[in-house]
């Protein structure tokens, strides 16, 4: 819609037209004064103009393009009440959502008194399904309707000012104007049938020519309408010379034409203006339907970006036919980009470049032009009042409106901020300091951001905050607050952090005025805290929402503190607040849950072990699944640590609980395990003589620890696993393929025994805070391995023991048979039973385990001899060479077997060991 106008084609010409309009002054205007006298002044942009009380008189019609048969009824000021006043005002056909246009003030539900009003009022725009926003279709009248028809159709068929730039045909302009209107075809074709009878030049040159000569009774462009008479002359002067350039076109494109004697066709309007409007928001929506691609951003300051070519060329032709000034247009697409302003480059350019051109038109320098009317400058009030509140919608949720790495728009729209704050004083319009006024909405902004994110935290729909006038939120009462969610805060916290990575690169585009980035994150901070003080409350009024497990108010907790910390580290003087007296008790309860869902798996864990090793390791499943489910919880101790008031600690604190907690737990798993592989009746009695504390059957487990876990378990009496073994010997014997499977699962006990003390080691390796916490469970599975060691060494030798004596104790007899049947008995034990358990015992068990379970029953294998030999230490027997000898004779029958080939034990220090014994004996003899 910038103008074309029309150059004269020579300077004959142009003398012509001149010479022309000063023969025509005389007619036109005796004494412009008089239109001044007797009136009230009024100071509107600047200018002093003169308030006319009176009506037009009668003979003053506005003959424009009308035929002579106007009556004073139709003569009413563009601004007096009735259909005319739509010029500036929507009216009844306007769009609702612009009927308080320019007030302040809004209140976002759910926001504090503090934060409430921070909007100004305004409209959110319409979303289409594709993201693109919709245009509203133009409620317009029929009777517009058809004046618009009546009108625009001579544009079409009969143009005169730019006929040579139409694009396309007349036919195809007509299909828009008309789908722009929404016309049926056969009202289309009715309405057309109206204007094509004096559809001609005659009839167009005979519009131009009262227009000429009606110029000074124009019923916008009053006299009254403009500051002084020296305005309202100049306008007077341009126009008449508009008006003849068109009728010497005429002319020239038709010789030898005559003008009508009277015009034919419909009674034409005279609200030509107001059609104007009409006209461009009907266009302004047919050609919106075509906005879902993107456009060229090269033509982001033209209006081919929001107009088809052929659209724009009949707004111009309509405006410059029906005497339409520029400035006027101007203004008119200026409130349509305000009424339908968007937070996107190409259109805030356009918006940008149609306010400085409305600017050289109407602005000289600190004052409204000479040429301006009042009309026109209440206009420009009110879009300029408009305009400044739809910035303040924008800039007051550029969070949700303006991308983090393209902020050209948000650039664009502070710049329009500050060209209104300059603009105001020459119009007269109360606008706030820029400065003032972008701070204020920054904060808005930070506010209503802060509330839709709380908002998608609940699951709510994603979108900004709803905006109400501030005389309507008094009168709402406030949405009831559902109670806040774990859960909900954790995702508040994650959005915050998500949000404060990136306000960063705001900050080039607030550094004139203040950090953005600070101003964001003490806002964050003061509103995060407000809700996190509200769920402490409602948590300890015992509100079911706000209850939650140990593990999600402790991962809430941490990202708390980690925000905690960055508002610490950005805002000046910030004060941290202090979680751990709200957050430290659940770190003792998260442990408590983490010990119980433990024992609870290992004790159905075991339950379905078979005790067999695994292709990578002699343990079985469960204790590396014991240990993993230990690791997992103890990086989210440490993540979780800072907590506490005490962080360093509270490691230790995890690793007597927790670790060694679940150590002790599956160890008193292994121990009743143990006593199940043994098919003995009298169980009970077994439980008496073990060599460790055995957890009942039923009863909770971890529970045998007692006492001081930290004492240590070495020294045990020697004598031990004998009176263990004498005790055995009373309960029923397992033999056979029975014993080989017993001594086969217990290997696998004894391995994960151990690995449960590999565990524990690797973790106070690589945690020393964990060692004075971990030592005492440590101790614990120590005393436990050695406790399984010696009972199942006291069940071998409860089967050896029999054979051993009765071969040390055999004497002379005249019974060969028997005493080879008391020699044979031992043999046949030492490669039955003792050789399957050697065997058993170098398949299943770790090196380590082995080494020691051999040199155990070795040892002990020479006590038993000693005690043999020996009974009473009180009452020594006299020991005979021959039942020495057969003592020597029996040690000497194990030593090949405990050798395993050099695998084991070392052949010289058993037979060392076997000669300290027997000098012992010899000594006593």
């Amino acid at each position: 819609l910038l103008p074309r106008r029309q150059k004269p084609e020579s300077e004959e010409e142009s003398e012509e037209e001149e010479s022309e309009m000063e023969d025509d002054d005389d007619e036109s205007i005796d004494d412009p004064s008089t239109a001044w006298k007797g009136c009230n002044k009024q100071v509107i942009g600047g200018r002093e103009y003169y308030c006319r009380v009176d009506k037009n008189p009668s003979d003053n019609c506005d003959t424009t393009l009308c035929t002579m048969t106007g009556t004073e009824a139709d003569d009413d000021d563009i601004l007096d009440e009735g259909e005319s006043s739509d010029v500036f005002a929507k009216g009844e056909e306007a769009d609702p959502r612009h009927r308080n246009r320019g007030n302040t003030g809004t209140n976002i539900p759910g926001v504090t008194s503090a934060h409430r009003r921070t909007h100004s009022d305004g409209h959110q725009p319409d979303e289409m399904s594709d993201g693109q926003t919709t245009v509203p279709k133009p409620e317009i009248s029929a009777e517009h309707v058809v004046n618009l028809y009546d009108t625009a159709l001579y544009c079409i068929f009969l143009p005169l000012f730019g006929a040579d730039e139409m694009e396309g045909s007349p036919q195809l302009l007509m299909t828009k104007f008309q789908h722009a209107l929404s016309v049926s075809p056969k009202d289309h074709d009715k309405l057309l049938e109206r204007i094509l009878p004096s559809c001609n030049f005659e009839n167009v040159l005979l519009q131009l020519e009262n227009q000429l000569k009606m110029i000074n009774r124009h019923t916008f462009y009053k006299p009254e309408q403009f500051a002084d008479p020296a305005g309202y002359r100049l306008w007077v002067q341009e126009e008449k010379k508009r008006i003849q350039r068109a009728i010497n076109m005429v002319k020239r494109g038709n010789p030898g034409i005559s003008s009508a004697k009277e015009v034919a066709g419909p009674l034409l309007p005279k609200l030509y203006h107001l059609l104007f409007r009409w006209l461009l928001k009907a266009l302004f929506w047919e050609d919106s339907k075509n906005w879902r691609e993107p456009r060229d951003r090269s033509r982001a300051e033209d209006r081919t970006a929001f107009f088809s070519p052929n659209a724009m060329w009949l707004l111009e032709e309509y405006g410059e036919r029906y005497q339409v000034n520029d400035l006027f247009r101007q203004l008119s697409w200026l409130d349509v980009q305000v009424d339908h302003l968007e937070p996107s480059l190409e259109r805030l350019l356009s918006l940008q470049q149609t306010l400085r051109r409305v600017m050289e038109l109407a602005v000289d320098g600190n004052r409204i032009a000479q040429i301006v009317t009042k009309q026109e400058v209440a206009f420009f009030q009110n879009i300029v009042s408009d305009l400044d509140a739809q910035i303040e919608v924008h800039l007051s949720n550029f969070f949700a409106f303006h991308s983090f790495d393209v902020f050209g728009s948000l650039q664009t729209l502070i710049k329009l901020l500050r060209t209104v704050a300059t603009l105001a004083p020459v119009i007269r319009i109360e606008v706030k300091d820029p400065g003032d006024a972008l701070f204020k909405y920054t904060k808005a902004a930070i506010s209503t951001h802060y509330v839709n994110m709380l908002r998608m935290a609940k699951g709510e729909k994603k979108g900004n905050a709803p905006l109400l006038n501030a005389s309507d939120a008094d009168e709402d009462e406030e949405e009831e607050e559902l109670p806040l969610e774990c859960n909900q805060m954790s995702r508040l916290c994650d959005l915050i952090s998500a949000e404060l990575t990136n306000v960063a690169t705001f900050e080039e585009v607030y550094k004139d005025d203040f950090s953005v980035t600070n101003l964001t994150y003490r806002g964050f901070s003061t509103l995060l805290f407000e809700d996190y003080e509200r769920y402490i409350s409602e948590y300890k009024e015992d509100i079911k929402e706000a209850q939650a497990t140990p593990a999600e108010l402790l991962e809430f907790g941490r990202r708390l503190s980690e925000l905690n910390e960055a508002f610490e580290k950005t805002v000046p003087n910030y004060r941290p607040k202090r979680l751990s007296d709200f957050f430290e008790p659940f770190i003792d309860d998260y442990m408590d849950d983490v010990l119980e869902q433990i024992f609870s798996w290992t004790k159905d864990s075991v339950k379905k072990e078979i005790w067999k090793t695994t292709k990578k390791s002699k343990c079985s499943p469960s204790m590396e699944d014991v240990f993993g489910m230990v690791s997992s919880p103890m990086k989210f101790i440490l993540r979780h640590a800072n907590l506490s008031e005490n962080p360093g600690k509270v490691l230790g604190l995890f690793g007597e609980r927790v670790v060694s907690g679940a150590a002790i737990q599956y160890a008193d798993c292994l121990a009743l395990t143990t006593l199940k592989f043994f098919p003995l009746p009298e169980k009970e009695k077994l439980h008496k003589i073990l060599p460790f504390q055995c957890p009942p059957p039923d009863g909770k487990y971890g529970s045998s620890a007692g006492g001081d876990l930290t004492q240590s378990h070495e020294g045990y009496d020697p004598d031990a696993i004998l009176n263990l073994m004498r005790e055995l010997k009373k309960l029923k014997k397992v033999e056979g393929e029975k014993a080989v499977v017993i001594s086969s699962k217990s290997c696998v006990v004894f391995n994960n025994a151990e690995g449960v003390l590999r565990k524990l080691s690797e973790f106070m390796k690589a945690n020393k805070e964990l060692k004075a916490g971990i030592s005492g469970g440590l101790n614990y599975v120590d005393a436990l391995l050695q406790g399984h060691l010696q009972l199942f060494v006291a069940w071998v030798l409860a089967e050896i023991h029999v054979g051993l004596k009765a071969f040390i104790n055999m004497r002379s007899t005249s019974k060969p048979k028997k005493k080879k049947s008391k020699s044979a008995n031992l043999e046949v034990i030492i490669q039955g039973f003792f050789d399957e358990q050697l065997a058993v015992f170098a398949k299943n068990l770790t090196p380590t385990l082995f080494t020691k379970i051999l040199q155990t029953t070795w040892s002990n294998i020479l006590l038993d001899i000693k005690m043999i030999l020996r009974p009473d230490p009180h009452n020594p027997v006299k020991l005979t060479d021959k039942y020495l000898k057969r003592a020597e004779d029996s040690a000497n029958m194990f030593v090949s077997y405990f050798h395993s080939g050099g695998s084991a034990m070392s052949t010289p220090k058993m037979q060392k060991e076997m000669k300290q014994m027997f000098s012992e004996l010899t000594g006593q003899k």
